[in-house]
């Protein structure tokens, strides 16, 4: 390791023994102008570059803000998009032709036979049509 003469030691008794330099008067009065000019509250001008009330309440996380607004714009198209007739139950079903009911019954008929299950346990009751949707009676009764 190279010595460069260099110690700290004898640094500090040279500041020690340096005398303080008084500042400037002129230096003192521009010092203390810029302060208290500093101190003034502001006058009643915009300032587009002060933070606002925004920026304080978004700034710390705008990633996640961005994430909170990229949902809600998918739930409103996604509520837009939704926005049609839904099916009902009984809008594609068709009422089974009287052919097939026959047949359909004489099967059921023939299966009881084989299974040997007596007349009153086979035939249970039918079960009751659903009602159709109020629009479609009203659709399907106009007057043109």
């Amino acid at each position: 390791m190279k010595k460069t003469g260099f110690n700290a030691d004898d640094l500090e008794r040279r500041l020690e023994s340096q005398s303080l330099r008084r500042l400037p008067p002129e230096w003192r009065g521009e010092i203390l102008t810029a302060a208290r000019a500093a101190a003034r509250p502001r006058s009643a001008t915009l300032d587009f570059r002060a933070p606002s009330w925004w920026r304080r309440v978004f700034w710390p996380n705008p990633v996640a803000w961005a994430g909170v607004a990229a949902a809600w714009v998918a739930i409103l198209i996604l509520n837009h998009a939704g926005r049609w007739e839904p099916l009902t139950p009984s809008a594609g079903v068709h009422s089974p032709s009287p052919g097939l009911v026959l047949a359909l019954i004489e099967h059921r008929r023939q299966l009881n036979e084989l299974l040997e299950v007596p007349a009153a346990e086979s035939a249970p009751a039918p079960a009751p049509a659903p009602p159709a949707p109020r629009g479609a009676l009203a659709r399907t009764n106009r007057i043109a």
